[in-house]
């Protein structure tokens, strides 16, 4: 799974996580890509853990439900060649397993989650969401 580092990360994260500074904390507003889809699409939180980065609440593993967190959408499934229409079953991967919120590891910049649809649906954090500068 090494593969994923390669995706765009955010280069100057607001709030870093440990030591490496290309991995930080994940908010509501955050970019999300799919490999097969054809447009990000924003993370949504419909209510707040009560824990905040810059006044963004923060996401934890579980924020991965259909619809309520993951988007309805990235265009078109390019794998499926029709619109894209993501199913989650599963919770985020690669959370701070050190850092709970809600009782679940917080979401990071190197999460991702599979989607059901194609094996190539891999679901990944494009921009924390954080303000930079």
């Amino acid at each position: 799974m090494s593969s994923f580092k390669a995706f765009g990360k955010p280069s100057d994260p607001a709030i870093e996580v440990g030591a490496d500074p290309s991995i930080s904390y994940v908010v509501r507003g955050a970019v999300l890509e799919c490999e097969c889809g054809s447009n990000p699409n924003i993370l949504n939180l419909p209510m707040c853990h009560g824990a905040y980065i810059q006044g963004k609440p923060l996401m934890n593993v579980g924020d991965s439900k259909n619809i309520a967190n993951i988007p309805a959408t990235f265009g078109v499934c390019e794998a499926l060649g029709e619109p894209c229409q993501p199913q989650v079953n599963m919770e985020w991967l690669n959370g701070k397993n050190d850092v709970l919120i809600d009782g679940k590891a917080v979401l990071t910049s190197e999460s991702y989650v599979m989607c059901t649809k194609h094996p190539q649906g891999i679901i990944y954090v494009a921009d924390d969401g954080q303000q930079k500068g």
